[in-house]
């Protein structure tokens, strides 16, 4: 199982090259859960930090912006994405923009975070990501 969501055949020729995963494997894939990860370990740090050093907002802001950034750089280098899979890498980046805001962090810091919001922004993502299958524009020639 490669990192990211295999296209799907524009029209289908009886199961050839029909991959496209099914609906748990997509959004599995569409979670960028090794960067979620990573940055709920490091907000954790950031958030035990005492409440009075001036530097606590910004570093969890700075940490936020480079999630942002790593998500697609990560995902771009471990699934190396051609064609169709690129928009993989996309809707994983929104993806972890989303599950970020849901974990609070630098918005809750900053007190421009609504829980309720957050969690359910987490669960329409997460259900409507896997809804999405890329596509090929031709066909596999078959074997």
């Amino acid at each position: 199982m490669g990192r990211l969501v295999e296209p799907r055949a524009a029209v289908r020729t009886r199961g050839v090259g029909d991959s496209g995963n099914d609906y748990i494997e997509r959004v599995a894939k569409y979670i960028p859960g090794e960067v979620v990860a990573g940055y709920l370990a490091i907000m954790g740090m950031i958030e035990a930090a005492d409440k009075e050093n001036a530097a606590r907002v910004g570093l969890a802001w700075g940490i936020f912006v480079i999630g942002v950034i790593v998500t697609p750089v990560y995902l771009t280098m471990v699934g190396k994405p051609t064609g169709p899979q690129k928009i993989t890498v996309w809707i994983s980046t929104f993806a972890f923009v989303v599950w970020a805001y849901a974990l609070g962090g630098p918005f809750k810091m900053s007190e421009i975070h609504n829980g309720l919001l957050g969690s359910v922004a987490v669960g329409v993502v997460t259900w409507l990501s896997g809804l999405f299958v890329p596509q090929l524009s031709q066909p596999p020639t078959p074997p």
